[in-house]
C-alpha cells in the first residue's frame, strides 16, 4: 500500500522550500558586508571592549561582568587619589564598587536596548558617557564627585562587552564566528593585563588625573571610529522597533521603555546559574585580593611606586588571556 501522493509530497516539498528560503535569507544577512568591512567592524568592537578593561577590572567569564581597563588603571593609583582628595583608601575603594554596579547595570540596559533599537545607537550613546565620566573623574575635587563620575564612566563603557558579541554574531555565520570572537575577547583580556601597568606608570610619572584624560582621548577616538565606520549590523527586520513599525503600520517615534532585568530569568537554567556563580566567585576573589593591594602587599614590602603595584596585576591578566585559547584553556581545566 502506497501513501497518497497528495498528502506526503506537498508537505515534504513545502518543508524543503521553507527551509531553503530561510537558509537563503540567512546567507543574505551575513553577505551584507565585505570581508574588509567585517574586519573593520571586529576591530572597532574590539577597541570598544578594551575600554571597559580600563574601567572596572572585572575578570569573570560572563559577559555581564567582564569589563576591565579603567579600574585597572584606577586601582594602582588609589593611595595617590586618597592623598589628593584628603581621604582614605577604604573610602576610595567605594568608587571601585560603584563602578562595578554601573558596569553591571549598564551591561543589562545596553544589551536589552540593542535588541530593540540596534547596535549602533547603543555605542553612539554609551561612548559619550564614557568620555563625560572620564573628564569628570579627572576634574573631581571631592569624593561625591569622584563617585558620581566613576559610575557614569563605567555605565557608559559597559556596552562594549555586552553588545560586542552580538555585533560579531550579526556579521559572521556560526561556522566563521570563532576567530572573530577570539580577537574580540583577546582584546578585552589584553586590556586586563596591561591596564594596571599603564595606569600605574602614568600615575607614578604624571598624575592619576592625566591617566583619566588619556582614557577620555581613547574613548573619543573609538567614538569617532564608531560614528564614521560602524554600520548598523542587526539583521534586517530583527530589531524590535522594526517589528513594532511593521505591526502598527506607522512609526510614532516615541521612546519605548524596556525591562533590562528580564534577562535575569535566564538564571532559572541550572547551567547558566552554576556558571554565573562560578564567575562571581572568581570575581569576588580577584577584588578581595587586588583592590587593596596597595595597602597590603605595597605596605608589607614598602612598595610606593604605582607602576610596580600595577605590575602585580599582570599574572592575573596573563592567566585570563591564556584561557581565551580554547585548547590551552581546556587542557588547564
Amino acid at each position: 500500500m502506497t501513501a497518497p501522493s497528495d498528502e506526503t509530497s506537498p508537505l515534504l516539498n513545502g518543508s524543503i522550500s521553507s527551509a531553503s528560503v530561510t537558509h537563503t535569507a540567512r546567507d543574505a544577512a551575513y553577505a551584507r558586508f565585505s570581508p574588509a568591512q567585517k574586519r573593520v567592524i571586529v576591530m572597532l568592537v574590539s577597541c570598544s571592549s578594551l575600554l571597559p578593561s580600563q574601567i572596572s577590572l572585572q575578570t569573570s567569564a560572563t559577559l555581564l561582568i567582564r569589563a576591565v581597563f579603567a579600574s585597572g588603571s584606577f586601582i594602582p593609583a588609589m593611595p595617590q587619589i586618597a592623598r589628593d582628595l584628603d581621604s582614605t583608601g577604604p573610602v576610595i575603594s567605594y568608587a571601585v564598587s560603584l563602578s562595578i554596579f554601573g558596569a553591571a547595570l549598564g551591561g543589562m540596559i545596553f544589551a536589552t536596548y540593542s535588541s530593540y533599537y540596534g547596535r549602533r545607537p547603543v555605542y553612539l550613546f554609551g561612548l559619550p558617557l564614557l568620555c563625560l565620566g572620564s573628564l569628570g573623574v579627572s576634574r573631581s575635587s571631592t569624593i561625591p564627585a569622584l563617585m558620581c563620575f566613576r559610575f557614569i564612566q563605567a555605565f557608559g563603557t559597559s556596552g562594549g562587552i555586552s553588545v560586542g558579541g552580538g555585533v560579531i554574531g550579526d556579521v559572521y555565520p556560526l561556522t566563521e564566528r570563532g576567530s572573530a570572537l577570539g580577537i574580540f575577547f583577546a582584546a578585552s583580556l589584553v586590556g586586563n593585563a596591561i591596564a594596571p601597568i599603564v595606569g600605574g606608570w602614568g600615575a607614578r610619572y604624571s598624575s592619576w588625573r592625566n591617566v583619566q584624560l588619556g582614557i577620555l582621548a581613547l574613548g573619543l577616538a573609538v567614538f569617532l571610529g564608531m560614528l564614521f565606520f560602524l554600520p548598523e549590523t542587526a539583521h534586517p527586520g530583527s530589531r524590535g522597533i522594526e517589528k513594532d513599525k511593521a505591526s502598527s503600520g506607522n512609526d510614532t517615534g516615541k521612546w519605548v521603555w524596556l525591562n533590562p532585568f528580564s534577562c535575569l530569568w535566564l538564571l532559572r537554567s541550572p547551567n547558566i546559574m552554576f556558571v554565573t556563580l562560578t564567575s562571581l566567585t572568581v570575581l569576588y576573589t580577584d577584588y578581595a585580593l587586588l583592590v587593596p593591594i596597595a595597602y597590603t602587599v605595597g605596605k608589607s614590602y614598602n612598595i610606593t611606586n604605582e607602576a610596580i603595584i600595577g605590575a602585580c596585576f599582570f599574572p592575573m591578566g596573563l592567566g585570563n588571556l591564556s584561557t581565551s585559547y580554547s585548547h590551552l584553556g581546556t587542557a588547564v581545566l
